[in-house]
């Protein structure tokens, strides 16, 4: 690791002088005392490499808050049963939500037309499964469009949400 720090003259003017301290890390120029900043710029560059390049994972809501929403707005409580169905049913289309994510959304799916693999949608099964509220919204909006020809009911949601989240390993009780 010390062979990637290498000292070099910056030019940098400290008390009328020259200074010669300075730090380089693939680009990153760090002048002294400003090791803050360059401890930030090089935690944020190894989070990006471990992460493989993507976005941090944001988690700003949960499955249940989710369910809980869509029940709110539907002014019923979600059906796991009703969801179930809905969501092997493929509701007078060619597509149906299993078409993707798999009759069982336990494990992973194959996008019907991009051959694109799709991590489980039960949370059981993915930590990161619907803690996204932007997330959820956006597929919900896009993928009933795909499905349905038109928006999702928030009681569909929230039957297909409460089906989700019911979603469990065998001999796991929730």
């Amino acid at each position: 690791m010390n062979r990637r720090f290498r000292q070099r003259s910056r030019g940098h003017l400290h008390n009328g002088r020259k200074s010669t301290a300075g730090l380089r890390l693939k680009g990153l120029a760090v002048k002294k005392g400003c090791m803050n900043q360059w401890i930030e710029k090089a935690a944020l560059a190894v989070g990006l490499f471990v992460l493989g390049g993507q976005a941090a994972w944001s988690a700003d809501t949960t499955p249940a808050l989710q369910l809980q929403h869509w029940q709110t707005q539907a002014g019923q409580a979600g059906d796991a049963a009703r969801g179930q169905v809905f969501f092997n049913a493929s509701h007078g289309g060619r597509w149906s939500c299993a078409s993707c994510h798999g009759p069982h959304p336990t494990g992973e799916g194959k996008h019907a037309t991009t051959g694109r693999t799709i991590a489980p949608l039960a949370p059981a099964f993915n930590a990161r499964a619907l803690t996204d509220e932007a997330k959820v919204n956006k597929w919900f909006k896009r993928n009933c469009s795909d499905v349905l020809a038109r928006e999702c009911s928030a009681s569909e949601k929230a039957d297909v949400l409460a089906y989700l989240i019911g979603l469990r390993p065998t001999g796991v009780r929730p």
